[in-house]
């Protein structure tokens, strides 16, 4: 799917205004909103109708968001060096001070990382737990974080809020969340891309049961991991969202190549492209689970799911929301959904269409073109 995403410049001026951060269960009263982005391709029209909105509800107003600016590639604690690294900038959001000598700005509590530098960030171990309500975007930069294959990238604990955009998660291994563990928490990713991370549950993202999640505009690629070869959402309290986004060549050993989402999750699909995921067992694309007589409510909903292997694209019960393309009939489409149809997605796979992150576009004969009303 030809896939643009919108650039992100409402976060520092969220920053600047103050950024207020609540929990979005109904008990510490969060309230997340996703945004949907329009782009060409399939769904056009629909997505017109939508407003680009990724916003964290705050209450109560802390104080004003602290700016803290990282300054170095290296992954690095000295205090006094004058370097601000991203790890040396976590601790001290963490803090709600200063951790550093002086390296970086003291933090809040209420904190957006920014970036001064382009490269990787070749972690020596995983980045410190997020505490407090944090911003990290690497817009007017391009930022890897990377986990050489040995370390989990993120843990956001469950004191904490991590809205994370405009980077790319690399190569983190861990048993929950290769790229980010959301440990019962709320988390937003968007235009965040995640490449080739691994684990047990959730190669790129494991979301815990009382996890709120929200992704927006990201692209997953080549992650891996038992269970869930990109996501593992258990996600309960909350209804998640995963939109605009584009799910290409993850793989799980078992279950959910793409997406495992568990049983008592409620998780919404909307707008996304699922194409060459693999699971040795089932879902291909998406597995969504089914225990103890209750089952997992998934809904799809304008998207394209094609090329899985070996167990077809789906698995396990899916609501359908309408104009869905899928070229099996594992995900038991109907009405004005499409079942056995190639999508004819473009076999060049991933490429810069001209979003944030790398999409897949639609052949110019593609059923997907123009399939709403």
């Amino acid at each position: 799917m030809v896939e643009k995403k919108w650039s992100w410049g409402w976060w520092r001026s969220a920053a600047a205004c103050g950024f207020r951060i609540a929990s979005r269960f109904a008990t510490d009263t969060v309230m997340r909103a996703s945004r949907a982005a329009a782009r060409p391709g399939l769904l056009v029209v629909l997505m017109v109708a939508l407003v680009p909105l990724f916003v964290v509800v705050l209450q109560p107003a802390p104080k004003a968001t602290g700016i803290i600016t990282v300054n170095t590639l290296n992954d690095e604690t000295t205090p006094g060096d004058g370097d601000c690294s991203l790890r040396e900038a976590i601790n001290n959001a963490n803090a709600a001070g200063d951790t550093t000598g002086g390296d970086c700005v003291a933090g809040t509590g209420n904190d957006t990382i920014v970036f001064s530098v382009s490269g990787t960030i070749a972690l020596q171990s995983t980045l410190p737990a997020i505490q407090n309500n944090l911003i990290i975007d690497g817009s007017g930069q391009t930022v890897t974080v990377d986990g050489g294959g040995q370390y989990g990238v993120m843990v956001v604990s469950s004191s904490g809020t991590l809205v994370l955009a405009n980077l790319t998660i690399a190569d983190g291994n861990a048993t929950y969340g290769g790229g980010i563990y959301n440990q019962d928490s709320t988390l937003g990713v968007a235009n965040v891309t995640f490449l080739e991370n691994s684990a047990q549950w959730g190669g790129a993202i494991s979301n815990g049961i009382f996890g709120n999640l929200t992704v927006s505009g990201c692209t997953f690629s080549g992650n891996q991991a038992q269970y869930a070869g990109a996501i593992y959402n258990a996600g309960a309290m909350e209804p998640q969202t995963i939109t605009d986004s584009t799910f290409a060549g993850n793989s799980a050993q078992y279950d959910g190549g793409a997406i495992f989402s568990d049983v008592f999750s409620v998780l919404t699909v909307t707008n996304v492209t699922f194409s060459d995921n693999t699971a040795a067992n089932s879902g291909g694309n998406i597995f969504s689970y089914t225990g103890h007589s209750h089952v997992s409510p998934l809904t799809v909903a304008n998207s394209i799911l094609a090329n899985a292997s070996p167990g077809g694209n789906c698995q396990g019960p899916i609501t359908d929301s309408g104009y869905n393309i899928s070229d099996d009939a594992t995900c038991n489409f109907s009405g004005t959904s499409a079942i056995n149809t190639d999508p004819m997605l473009d076999p060049a796979g991933l490429q810069n269409n001209g979003g944030p992150t790398e999409t897949i576009a639609l052949q110019s004969t593609s059923p997907a073109i123009g399939i709403v009303p």
